[in-house]
């Protein structure tokens, strides 16, 4: 196994992102890249053909960042591999290659949640009193040609908050019940709207997706007994609002007075640090990340429609 080779399957938007990242992390990291298309790679790249591979595990690591329905194909096309494999989000959408993905049952998946590795929800944890009760979420994006989409908008991006909702906030097995609506449907019968509602015990979380924006929006708000956090993911800042229980009069009005207080956190780069997480797993021979949060949040939206 050479220390700097990798394999880099789909060099569309995500690819060439993990090409160049890597490339950041490891100056001298030489990549192979597979793609069916005519494309323009970078210099310490060689495009080749899958089927031309003699010895799966002489790369380093591999990255999948094709379509979504070509996953589960690459997946087992690799299964002699003896390392973890990075498979961008989601892994599947839809029942049957969820199954399917059951039935294989080889855990070496290090699924792209990408958001999961964002630092502002660590920083915004590490700010409550207590656990949230409500979390309200809103991934908004511009529209994009339909034909360039594969995934309904709740495998396109709500899945990445699921993610998180799961990785920071609630427990799989405290949930009670989640049901998820899609609506609008493209000229390619996808869905471009969805609102998934997830109830635990304690805590009300609402996501709203869409891809009929006319910009990107990435806001969160939780609402906890002591505070309320918002988390602007493209701002990179987060605010933490508490009530000081103390009302005073000004100009003839009740005034409530309230604590607040801004972070931002400019230097924090999800992407950068999803790759480096997944570094150190090859490095430590990690099999498995993550496995049960990667089935989980598949799961509740393929449940809840």
């Amino acid at each position: 196994m050479s220390e700097n080779k990798f394999l880099v399957i789909g060099f569309g938007n995500m690819g060439s992102l993990h090409v160049k990242i890597l490339t950041a992390l490891i100056p001298t990291v030489r990549i192979d890249i597979v793609d069916d298309q005519e494309i323009k790679i970078p210099q310490n790249c060689t495009k080749i053909n899958f089927e031309d591979i003699t010895n799966i595990n002489e790369y380093r690591g591999i990255i999948v960042a094709t379509h979504t329905d070509t996953h589960l194909e690459y997946f087992e096309k690799l299964e002699d591999y003896e390392k973890l494999i990075f498979i961008e989000k989601p892994i599947v959408s839809n029942q049957k290659d969820f199954i399917k993905l059951n039935k294989i049952n080889k855990k070496n998946i290090f699924c792209g949640f990408i958001e999961t590795h964002n630092n502002l929800f660590s920083i915004a944890k590490s700010n409550m009193t207590s656990s949230p009760f409500y979390i309200q979420v809103e991934r908004i994006s511009a529209q994009v040609d339909p034909h360039r989409l594969r995934d309904h908008v709740s495998f396109d991006l709500t899945i990445h908050d699921v993610s998180v909702v799961l990785s920071h906030f609630v427990e799989y097995e405290n949930i009670l019940t989640s049901h998820s609506s899609n609506v609008r449907k493209n000229s390619s019968g996808l869905y471009e709207m969805n609102n998934l509602k997830i109830h635990t015990k304690d805590c009300l979380v609402s996501i709203s997706s869409s891809r009929l924006g006319q910009k990107k929006i990435r806001k969160w708000n939780l609402f906890t007994e002591n505070e309320q956090i918002s988390i602007d993911l493209i701002k990179k800042e987060i605010l933490v609002t508490r009530n000081n229980d103390e009302v005073t009069l000004k100009n003839n009005q009740l005034v409530q007075d309230f604590y607040e207080k801004v972070i931002i956190d400019n230097e924090d780069n999800p992407a950068k640090n999803q790759m480096k997480q997944y570094l150190s797993c090859l490095d430590n021979n990690k099999l498995e990340y993550n496995y049960g949060q990667l089935i989980n949040s598949h799961k509740i939206l393929l449940d809840s429609e």
